[in-house]
């Protein structure tokens, strides 16, 4: 007989009510991913955690990278590998202790919040440490906002900016392409003209010529000429804008200024006169007198202070006007005009060019010694051969060694002395045309020993002709290396000159060429002809010194090296004239007791 299993009416019904069932992922996800096997979230993008609730912020290059840590829990913080595959915040794998893949020197990789900040994750925006800002902390903040007085610009922009836009002070570099890893993140301040500081909340006060100074030194004010024509017909109503800069670099655009055709026999002198006033009275008009005291001649022509000036209109320059100015009450370096807009014959070529000359503004005197050497008076025919008066001394006993090319001053002038073979006079590197009173004194640098010296060295020799207006030397070789000395050849087919061992240039040096000072701002090759080579200026070239016309092929510039030692270099133009204290608040001077003025450059008794 069998037995009958009797299971109990509760079990029937529990197991009458059991389904299948499956596992949840947490909280669904949040909605921001896909649950997926073993339960586990996958996070849409830009989402995180377990529950994909958390939002990833932005990402940036780091301003400072960090180890993340012991992520794969092996107890130890500096795994060499990478590793952690398929993450939410990092699916390419990530490290721990340093980027595994790096270069040698290689930094700044991506971070959140460019690990200077910490991140929101409800909102998924960064919080910023003091300094950063961004929607990934990826750039420095500028402090103040820059006060109101100046535009919050990355180091890119300030790099491109170097050269001078618009406005702004022209740096002896030029344009700076700068392109590492913080030149979307790094933040400064450029400053409104007048206005300086890295919040650009100090005001500047008016620059002058230290009144004592002038008791033996000659300062030298920014002297310039412009040079317009045309090639065809010359227009009845022709005229010139220009764009002029003062020592802060705020810049100005002159009132239209009439053209008048000098070259016609009958009407160029009064023409020439005309032309010349008209600049002047132009220059004079830019607002706030900030140019109240200019002196605008015809280039060339006699008893009018500016007749030994050489520059000359180009070779094929047809119709128009050549006049030369300078800044006589504007001391210091200024950048030099630059020509806004102009009306000339639209038919055929036309050009205004605005160039330099060998008297060009400075801050400083580099030649603080009153040697006994004196020039003698000067024809009118530009010279190499310096007559010099000893003064009871010698030539050696004021200059190095004969051969050693050598900076002095003449008045207002800057030359280059190269060697001496007569005791009474002196070689000089270019022509020099210049009419002196009788033993005018030549002032030389205090010292030529390093490193209170300035050192003087041959450039390689260009290769093409330097019309005037022309802004580039050109170079049959690299100038960025240095150079042998080359022995002539006078039988050889060509025949071969004889150039002396020239020394390297880079961007940012100084040169001397047909006496006038430059920076290099940039030195490339020539992109059709191998082997030639430019180097950019950072002012058009005002013409030779032998005639006011072109520089020639084979001729020399010299690099020039300040001294480390500025002992002996003397600032002789500065705010409140070095003879008062400048208030950054109001940018007003006060002056010293004796001084007066509004930028203390006059002596007074009464102001004792």
């Amino acid at each position: 007989m069998r037995r009958r299993l009797e299971v109990p009416l509760s079990i029937v019904v529990l197991l009458a009510l059991t389904v299948l069932t499956a596992a949840e992922c947490p909280n669904g996800c949040s909605g921001n991913g896909a649950c997926m096997s073993k339960d586990m979230c996958e996070c849409y993008k830009n989402y995180q955690g377990n529950d994909c609730a958390d939002r990833t912020c932005l990402f940036g290059y780091a301003h400072v990278d960090t180890p993340k840590g012991d992520i794969n829990m092996d107890q130890d913080r500096k795994s060499a590998d990478w590793l952690l595959a398929n993450s939410q915040q990092a699916p390419a794998q990530t490290y721990e202790y340093f980027n595994p893949g790096a270069k040698q020197h290689e930094a700044h990789f991506y971070m959140e919040c460019s690990n200077k900040g910490v991140c929101d994750r409800e909102t998924g925006a960064c919080a910023c440490f003091d300094g950063f800002e961004g929607s990934a902390c990826h750039r420095t903040t500028c402090p103040s906002k820059c006060s109101g007085h100046g535009t919050c610009e990355s180091i890119r922009e300030l790099g491109a900016k170097a050269i001078g836009t618009l406005f702004g002070i022209e740096q002896p570099t030029g344009a700076v392409e700068y392109d590492l890893w913080d030149a979307n993140s790094t933040y400064g301040c450029n400053c409104d003209p007048w206005y300086r500081g890295p919040d650009c909340n100090k005001r500047t006060c008016k620059v002058g010529v230290d009144p004592l100074y002038l008791a033996s030194g000659t300062a030298r004010y920014e002297t310039f000429v412009i040079h317009a024509w045309t090639t065809g017909t010359f227009p009845g109503s022709a005229w010139v804008r220009l764009r002029v800069f003062d020592y802060y670099g705020e810049s100005y655009i002159t009132r239209k200024i009439p053209i008048l055709e000098d070259s016609t026999a009958g009407t160029a002198v009064a023409n020439k006169a005309a032309n010349a006033a008209a600049v002047e009275n132009a220059l004079k008009a830019v607002p706030n007198l900030t140019f109240r005291d200019v002196t605008c001649e015809t280039i060339g022509v006699a008893s009018t202070g500016y007749e030994d000036f050489l520059s000359v209109r180009h070779a094929t320059a047809g119709k128009g006007m050549s006049v030369i100015c300078q800044y006589t009450d504007n001391p210091g370096k200024h950048r030099i005009p630059e020509v806004e807009s102009f009306v000339l014959d639209t038919s055929a070529n036309s050009f205004v060019k605005i160039v330099t000359t060998g008297v060009q503004g400075e801050d400083e005197d580099w030649f603080t010694k009153k040697s006994t050497l004196t020039a003698t008076a000067i024809g009118a025919t530009p010279f190499v051969a310096l007559a010099v008066g000893l003064g009871g001394s010698t030539l050696a006993a004021n200059l190095p060694a004969s051969g050693t090319p050598t900076l002095m001053k003449i008045g207002d002038d800057v030359v280059v002395a190269t060697s001496w073979t007569d005791p009474t006079t002196i070689t000089l590197a270019y022509s020099f045309k210049k009419t002196f009173a009788t033993n005018a004194p030549i002032f030389l640098q205090g010292s030529y020993a390093a490193p209170t010296g300035i050192t003087l060295t041959v450039v390689k020799p260009i290769s093409a002709v330097v019309a005037v207006g022309d802004a580039r030397l050109t170079f049959g070789g690299d100038p960025r290396v240095n150079a042998g000395a080359i022995t002539a050849n006078p039988a050889a087919t060509p025949p071969v000159v004889a150039v002396p061992a020239t020394t390297a240039i880079a961007t940012g040096d100084k040169i001397f060429f047909h006496n006038q000072f430059f920076f290099v701002q940039q030195i490339y090759e020539d992109s059709t002809t191998a082997g030639t080579f430019y180097a950019e200026l950072d002012k058009p070239f005002g013409g030779s010194s032998k005639d006011g016309g072109s520089a020639v092929v084979g001729d020399l510039a010299y690099r020039i090296v300040l001294p480390e030692d500025k002992s002996l270099i003397y600032s002789y133009v500065s705010e409140c004239s070095g003879r008062g204290l400048c208030s950054s608040e109001t940018g007003v001077c006060a002056c010293f007791k004796g001084y007066t003025n509004d930028n203390c450059n006059t002596q007074n008794i009464l102001a004792l």
